[in-house]
């Protein structure tokens, strides 16, 4: 038996500020935050610490042309922390040739987002098209290597940074009471730097990726819902990630006034 004990404490502070002069709108924040995390292997009697204290701004301006038409620039610093299970060093096995492990000394990883974009609106359908750029650095990747001839061995380790810039547009309509439906398509250049793993220090490439969610209501009582999403080719330090594709189709049927409620999902 392994036993591990994660511990997290996250300690914040946060103020914001909202302002309109005019066209001209300004919302600013400012997050103060203080993390403890305890990684306890206790049958190794090890225990391992990140103690860390950051600051996250955020600014978004905005500039209004028209009651359908909005124009606006936003930046903002964030984190993504690990969890439980990225922590965990002890193995997990999916089957006999492919073990999981968590990596306790993973650090958090810290995004800079930079967007441009407009709003365009009317009653029944909103576009959000964006020019965008994020650098992060440590970002999370994971990172696979043979124990065997036969059996490999996945954990997640922090990569130096991960720079992408790009385009994505968001579509949102809806008909009242007929149907809602979200489109959105991001194409971007992205660009790794993986040196401090012992790898290429840089790698390139073009992804894109799309997402659909449909919803019709084709009585008071029934819906039927589809959603599918598209990622091409992903950098990994090692290679590329293949591209993937999941549709879902589900029917809904409420039945005694919403008291009873049958879903059947594809």
């Amino acid at each position: 038996t392994n036993r591990f004990l994660f511990d997290e404490l996250i300690d914040a502070l946060y103020v914001t500020y909202e302002h309109s002069f005019g066209m001209f709108g300004v919302l600013g924040g400012l997050r103060a935050e203080q993390a403890s995390i305890k990684s306890n292997l206790v049958n190794l009697d090890l225990t391992v610490t990140n103690n860390y204290f950051n600051i996250y701004p955020t600014v978004h301006l905005s500039y209004k042309f028209s009651e359908a038409a909005e124009l606006q620039l936003n930046y903002s610093r964030r984190t993504r922390r690990p969890d439980g299970d990225d922590l965990n060093p002890f193995p997990e096995y999916r089957d006999a040739r492919n073990i999981s492990v968590g990596n306790p000394k993973l650090l958090p990883e810290y995004i800079h987002s930079y967007e441009l974009g407009c709003k365009l609106e009317n009653d029944h359908i909103t576009i959000l098209p964006t020019v965008y750029y994020r650098y992060t650095y440590n970002r999370f990747t994971s990172v696979t290597q043979a124990v065997n001839d036969s059996t490999l061995l996945t954990t997640k380790k922090n990569l130096s940074n991960d720079q992408s810039e790009g385009v994505e547009v968001i579509v949102s309509a809806s008909a009242d009471d007929i149907f809602t439906s979200h489109l959105s398509a991001n194409i971007f250049y992205n660009k790794i730097d993986a040196s401090n793993l012992g790898y290429t220090k840089s790698k390139s490439i073009t992804s894109w990726s799309g997402a659909l969610t449909f919803e019709l209501y084709m009585t008071k009582t029934s819906m039927l819902q589809m959603n599918s999403n598209y990622s091409s080719a992903r950098l990994t330090p090692q290679g590329e990630y293949l591209p993937s594709y999941v549709v879902n189709m589900g029917l809904r049927q409420e039945l005694f006034d919403g008291k009873l409620s049958l879903t059947l999902t594809i």
